[in-house]
């Protein structure tokens, strides 16, 4: 449950920031890309369940 509202938060912010990006059309794969390493890479990282 933690996790889920950390991405959620992650992604809210970067949405956020990216409205304001004149550049953030041509980015959306290097963007999706990072969102996809972070929540698979960077959590599972983790060792499990707390």
């Amino acid at each position: 449950e933690e996790a889920g509202r950390l991405v959620a938060a992650v992604i809210w912010s970067a949405s956020q920031a990216l409205l304001g990006d004149g550049d953030a059309k041509q980015r959306r794969h290097e963007i999706s890309e990072t969102v996809t390493r972070f929540v698979f890479d960077g959590l599972s990282g983790g060792g499990g369940r707390r």
